[in-house]
């Protein structure tokens, strides 16, 4: 009973991201570049953001899980979010043109397309990676892989919680899922040693703006 709940939770709760993906396959090809971000902000932010809030009113999770208390400094910045930032870097570099450009061809690949014109391709794409960075690891970091880690060990509950962070990526294709994978165990290590959320959403957001650009 209890590994049910907690799947359909968890489920539920990413539930928005996965729509998100459907969205993007049915629509980016089709739609003008303002109207695919505004069906963005309508399916993702939107909803997780009303997913979230309730389950902070039903007492679903706990806001201490988020562990947002604590500022991000010049200390933190230096010898840690830099150096995480970095390596995730080099591992999206390593498996997108040294592994996968000859053993994981991109078989499919969708998403949204960003503006041309300066400044709205750089609001957009602040806007993308800050909305990511935050639910994403509100999400995963702050909930789901704790979720999982009570009912399996704490290995598995980060692995499978890597697993779901890929599926929600799988509309970048192959190398999407496998970067996606990798960046999902590295940002939770990374979580887990320093345990600041803050710290956390700043790499993946500077890490979503690298990506983009």
């Amino acid at each position: 009973m209890v590994v049910r709940r907690t799947w359909f939770l968890v489920l539920l709760l990413i539930s928005p991201l996965l729509v998100n993906d459907v969205f993007v396959i049915l629509l980016s090809g089709s739609l003008p570049v303002w109207a695919q971000w505004l069906v963005d902000f309508f399916v993702y932010p939107v909803p997780m953001g009303v997913l979230v809030w309730v389950y902070l009113k039903k007492a679903w999770i706990n806001i201490g899980n988020y562990h947002l208390r604590g500022g991000v400094f010049l200390e933190d910045l230096v010898w840690a979010i830099w150096p995480a930032l970095v390596l995730l870097m080099i591992c999206n570099f390593a498996i997108r043109h040294l592994l996968c450009g000859n053993l994981l061809p991109e078989i499919w690949s969708y998403g949204w397309s960003l503006p041309k014109q300066q400044p709205v391709r750089l609001l957009v794409a602040v806007y993308a990676a800050a909305s990511a960075g935050f639910f994403e690891e509100l999400v995963f970091r702050g909930y789901v892989t704790g979720k999982l880690r009570r009912i399996y060990s704490r290995r598995v509950g980060a692995l499978l919680s890597a697993l779901l962070f890929a599926a929600i990526h799988w509309c970048q294709g192959p190398p999407g899922l496998l970067t996606s994978f990798v960046f999902a165990l590295l940002i939770q290590a990374f979580y887990d040693i320093y345990g600041n959320m803050r710290s956390t959403i700043l790499v993946h957001v500077l890490y979503d703006l690298w990506v983009f650009f």
